[in-house]
């Protein structure tokens, strides 16, 4: 009875034994399944297993691509808001994705570009920017229309370098540049597109010479049209003609086609200014039919807040506190001058550059005029001696331009003596 006993309590812990191997076994199985499978083991397996591995990979992978968007993506403040709210069931790469995708039409306005060239940006023109940014992006030709001295053609030159130092690192355009070219009522399709010239390196003795819109068009650069609606129509129809077909084709007698085909990159900014205001019937009325291929950014005259901003900008913040009353008056002279009647119906126009040019002589330690003196050297040397009367009666009015003349006035005789 006491062997049977044994033989009994023997054969049970061998069972226990073997038991717990094989549940041993499978979790190592069920560990190699979810993590590193052979070739030999996934050709063995049965088909209700080899559903689960590929789901638990497809686990793997998605995690993956989430952990390595966060970890090398930036994510927003916003986006980063909203990840925190969220439950971890939740798919969060539908945030990130949408706040990536959101991204690449923003622009970085810590970049160096906008420091180094004192592109002032004040929210109206970052938004301006931004629209622009969006359009040559995506090779969308805009035309940016606004009064002489809203920043235009500043704000598209900015804009290319800009891009070019973004896609330069990016890899998409090692060399993308802008080719700015100036309308007029003279221009001809010659100038902008090319022209044949005698050469002693051709056969033939002429060359065709590229103009800067073949140049832009075929090499796929930005081409920047100053005063759009100056130019005569023969000129707008080749334009037209480009974007539509999007090849440029040369034909000579006796000398094969050229053809240019459109880079992909290629990118068409014009500016205009307004067929209204000071220059009323002076510019050209473009057709609805070449107006159609661009999309119109329209670039209002500044706000006394944006100038403000703009000078403040211009100006250490030492010397802003230390002038602060001088910009102020500047800034009020500056909108009251423009919109005196005689000035309006006039073909002079002050804008941002005068301010400009103000505050520059106005900051520099060589300087020896005062304020006022600087108004009527910068804003006065547009006209006669005759006409200034009524540009120093209205600039009398702002007490602080005599303030600081009268101290100036005594430094220049200190340095005198």
């Amino acid at each position: 009875m006491h062997c049977n006993k044994n033989s009994k309590k023997k054969n049970r812990n061998k069972k226990k034994n073997k038991k717990e191997k094989q549940e041993k076994k499978k979790k190592e199985e069920d560990l190699i399944i979810n993590y590193s499978i052979p070739e030999e083991v996934i050709e063995e397996e049965p088909e209700n297993k080899k559903d689960n591995k590929e789901d638990n990979l497809n686990e793997e992978s998605d995690d993956e691509i989430e952990e390595q968007r966060i970890e090398n993506y930036s994510l927003s403040n916003e986006c980063k808001e909203q990840l925190q709210k969220i439950n971890f069931e939740e798919d969060i790469l539908h945030y990130v994705r949408e706040d990536y995708i959101n991204s690449q039409n923003k622009i970085n306005f810590s970049h160096h570009v906008f420091r180094k060239n004192r592109y002032i940006l004040t929210d109206e023109m970052k938004e301006k920017l931004t629209q622009l940014y969006i359009y040559m992006k995506n090779q969308v030709p805009c035309i940016l229309e606004g009064e002489t001295g809203t920043s235009k053609t500043f704000s598209t030159l900015i804009l290319c370098k800009y891009l070019a130092e973004n896609w330069k690192k990016e890899n998409l355009h090692k060399s993308f540049k802008v080719i700015r070219f100036n309308l007029s009522s003279e221009s001809k399709i010659s100038d902008l597109i090319g022209k044949y010239s005698g050469t002693n390196n051709s056969f033939a003795g002429i060359s065709f010479q590229p103009g800067p819109f073949i140049k832009a068009f075929s090499k796929g650069h930005c081409l920047l049209l100053d005063e759009i609606n100056l130019a005569n129509p023969s000129i707008l129809q080749c334009i037209e003609e480009a974007l539509d077909t999007k090849v440029l084709s040369i034909e000579v007698p006796g000398l094969p086609l050229q053809q240019f085909h459109m880079h992909k990159n290629f990118c068409i900014v014009a500016t205009q200014n307004p067929n209204k205001g000071h220059f009323l019937r002076k510019r050209n009325e473009l057709k609805k039919q070449f107006l159609s291929r661009f999309q119109i950014i329209t670039f209002n005259e500044f706000s006394q807040k944006e100038l403000m901003e703009i000078c403040k900008g211009l100006m250490t913040e030492e010397q802003y506190d230390s002038n602060k009353s001088i910009i102020s008056d500047l800034i009020k002279f500056h909108l009251r001058w423009n919109n005196e009647p005689e000035i309006k119906s006039s073909i002079i126009y002050f804008s941002l550059r005068e301010i400009s040019l103000f505050i520059e002589a106005l900051i520099n330690e060589e300087n020896i005029f005062s304020p006022h003196e600087l108004i009527l050297i910068i804003y006065g040397s547009k006209y006669p001696e005759n006409d200034l009367s009524k540009l120093k009666k209205i600039l009398n009015e702002y007490s602080s331009f005599e303030i600081v003349e009268n101290e100036t006035k005594k430094k220049k005789k200190e340095k005198e003596r």
